[in-house]
């Protein structure tokens, strides 16, 4: 829609992402069924209107990345946050693998949730697909404010924190 188009990719990220490796695929009807798949395990996206989903991925972009590409470095500001469709990544905290994530998992929601630089780095250890959703589109969405019932299910879907036993 038109009228929303101002919350599309800030062109400082999507600069930063071709200097990374990165290359913008074009969405079509199989990858945005997947990304709204993985948008409704987080309850801010499941209780939304369908005609209001769609809206939200025809603003969000897919993107691959060659193996070996650094997509978030430490102290980026938080642009964006990223869901894996295929690959993995490795995640890097001084000069150290920490953990390895893969499809349907997130990145980038600790620094766009909490206001912080990076503390991490993304590397793909494979060729990786991602779907990228600026920080103007997630504000937006989340009406300015994040609150414990939205980072909880993210941090749980990048991997890093458990669920509750």
């Amino acid at each position: 829609p038109e009228e929303l188009q101002h919350l599309m990719m800030s062109p400082a990220l999507r600069s930063m992402l071709l200097e990374r490796g990165g290359k913008e695929l074009t969405m079509g009807p199989r990858e945005a069924e997947r990304f709204k798949d993985g948008l409704r395990k987080i309850p801010l996206f499941a209780e939304m209107e369908l005609s209001e989903m769609d809206d939200y991925v025809a603003l969000s972009e897919y993107w691959v990345f060659p193996a070996e590409s650094r997509i978030v470095q430490v102290g980026d500001n938080g642009m964006a946050l990223y869901m894996i469709t295929s690959g993995t990544a490795d995640i890097v905290k001084d000069a150290r693998v920490v953990d390895t994530i893969g499809r349907a998992q997130v990145f980038g929601e600790n620094s766009l949730i909490n206001l912080i630089p990076e503390t991490v780095d993304v590397v793909a250890t494979e060729k990786l697909h991602v779907f990228i959703v600026g920080v103007e589109l997630f504000r937006y969405v989340v009406d300015g404010e994040v609150d414990d019932e939205l980072s909880r299910p993210l941090s749980l879907m990048s991997g890093r924190r458990k669920a509750p036993q």
